[in-house]
């Protein structure tokens, strides 16, 4: 309430209805977001319309930690190392913050809250669509006295989109 920036707030709930397994897709949802397909395996999110090919106006935090490519200073959607299925929720800051965040959030932020070790149990997911587009991932976590533990492995395979052109 205190917050003088318009923020929106996914929660678990509203992720697990929608049935998206996809960041970009989850953040198409929320008022104001720009996402761009690029091709079937890349996608670049923005807001405000400052949307481009390596979209680096947007900070994106995980638990509170940037995720950009320091390289390109981008954030690359199907890098992250962590599966909608491990989200607690996600917090959408729209509006310039970089006197808070600093000058890469020009556009606005959007902070990735995942689960705590140990909570949500394990779990499998598998799925495909046309073509070679096929998913997967693997979740574990457990609690043995005051350690807790979370692991996970993925997989995505995407058609890239390509125009076959002749020789």
């Amino acid at each position: 309430l205190d917050a003088p920036n318009s923020t929106s707030v996914v929660t678990r709930q509203d992720i697990r209805l929608s049935g998206i397994t996809r960041f970009p897709e989850l953040l198409r949802r929320v008022a104001g977001m720009d996402v761009m397909q690029m091709t079937g395996g890349d996608a670049n999110v923005s807001m405000r319309g400052l949307n481009s090919r390596l979209s680096n106006k947007l900070l994106v935090l995980v638990d509170g930690r940037n995720v950009k490519n320091d390289i390109l200073g981008s954030t690359f959607w199907e890098s992250l190392t962590i599966d909608v299925d491990q989200i607690e929720r996600i917090e959408i800051v729209r509006g310039p913050g970089s006197s808070l965040y600093g000058a890469d959030a020009f556009a606005g932020v959007v902070n990735i809250i995942t689960r705590q070790p140990a909570e949500g149990g394990s779990g499998l997911r598998v799925g495909g669509g046309d073509g070679p587009s096929v998913y997967g991932s693997l979740w574990a976590t457990g609690r043995d006295g005051d350690f807790a533990y979370r692991a996970s492995a993925g997989f995505t395979r995407r058609p890239r989109w390509t125009r076959e052109v002749g020789a």
